[in-house]
């Protein structure tokens, strides 16, 4: 700048260059910590399994891949399954995997659908190598907290193609809803019939007053300094595999090292509704 008053072209240019500078080490080293934080949650909260070529997910494993065959997947629930008509000599060396989304991802779908009420089960999304396409149906299986006996007319799935970031409704034709069971631990399910990769979510239908099914957790430092005192936080959340891991995930970056101290069995909640919270405590002396 020469001072003069007068801004001519290029030195408009010059700050208008130097400004994008500005705004790009901004964005860089103030929002750095949230940025780790988010990748921090994705490698930890996000669960995928192993990529599998279809051929030998179908020989080898009888069709089925599961989110629980991977390392950080366990008890996800989440199940995709293949019949021996997809594959054929054109697909069997192509891969398949099937991965969970954090949930503010689904923010930043589009609703197409107009009806899109809460979230009701984790956002599962198939993917496929390029190129691969399959001769037959498949279906995925994933749990949901809705609460006792549901009804399709107050639930929506969603599904975004691979090339889309937008929701539309699945034709309750191509679902089932699938009862849980107390003895194997299975959560209720849906199990949606699909052609083609992309991402499934189950909401409520908007304007519809569902209950979900939902949990309460206290967490607690693991070793608490005597005659100090130590927060116990206590969370009521979707019952859900993956709800736990983020709510551990969070605790741990709040303050350090947590653990689980007690949780509860699962209770119907609407929403607005109230909850009394009573937490039984006992003595026991420190080895």
């Amino acid at each position: 700048m020469d001072h003069n008053g007068i801004i001519s072209f290029d030195e408009f240019l010059k700050y208008y260059n130097g400004l994008q500078e500005f705004v790009k080490d901004k964005l860089t080293k103030d929002n750095l910590h949230m940025h780790v934080l988010r990748k921090f949650h994705e490698e930890c909260v996000e669960a995928a399994s192993y990529r599998r070529k279809l051929g030998h997910i179908v020989r080898k494993q009888a069709g089925l891949l599961s989110i629980e065959n991977s390392a950080g997947g366990s008890s996800h629930q989440i199940e995709v399954r293949f019949t021996p008509a997809c594959v054929t000599a054109h697909n069997t060396d192509k891969w398949v995997r099937v991965t969970t989304m954090l949930e503010g991802k689904i923010d930043y779908y589009q609703d197409n659908t107009d009806v899109l009420g809460e979230v009701f089960s984790p956002a599962v999304r198939v993917e496929f190598e390029e190129g691969l396409e399959l001769e037959d149906e498949f279906t995925v299986r994933f749990p949901h907290c809705f609460a006792g006996a549901v009804s399709k007319s107050d639930v929506v799935i969603a599904y975004a193609p691979k090339s889309s970031s937008a929701w539309e409704e699945v034709d309750p034709e191509c679902y089932q809803i699938v009862e849980g069971s107390e003895l194997t631990g299975m959560l209720p399910t849906f199990l949606v019939t699909m052609v083609d990769p992309g991402t499934l979510c189950a909401f409520s239908r908007a304007g519809a007053n569902v209950a979900q099914r939902v949990r309460c957790f206290g967490f607690l430092p693991p070793e608490i300094i005597p005659l100090e005192t130590e927060l116990l936080r206590l969370y009521i959340t979707r019952d859900l595999p993956t709800e736990l891991v983020m709510l551990h995930r969070h605790e741990e970056h709040e303050r350090g090292l947590v653990c689980v101290v007690g949780c509860s069995n699962p209770f119907d909640l609407s929403l607005g509704a109230s909850v009394d919270l009573q937490v039984k405590t006992i003595n026991k002396n420190r080895p």
